[in-house]
């Protein structure tokens, strides 16, 4: 039988609220978004440090303007610039 998350990676029907994986996921993701969106906007280093953390795959060449939210992050792909 499949967990909650795997139906979600297959883009299958998922429950995501009752699965504590993905509870606990959607948590984390949201205090490292919370902490990007609370940097001082000269901080480059740290912004794009939170976001190799947050996304699945980047680049050290990117920014995101806050607010940035998401829910797991780790579905998200971004390239240069």
């Amino acid at each position: 039988m499949k967990t909650e998350k795997e139906k979600m990676l297959l883009g299958e029907l998922y429950d995501a609220n009752n699965d504590l994986e993905l509870i606990n996921e959607r948590q984390a993701c949201k205090i490292k978004c919370f902490e990007y969106n609370q940097l001082h906007p000269t901080n480059l280093n740290e912004k794009r440090k939170l976001l190799g953390e947050i996304l699945g795959k980047s680049t050290q060449n990117i920014l995101i303007e806050p607010n940035f939210w998401c829910a797991y992050g780790y579905n998200i792909e971004v390239g240069d610039n």
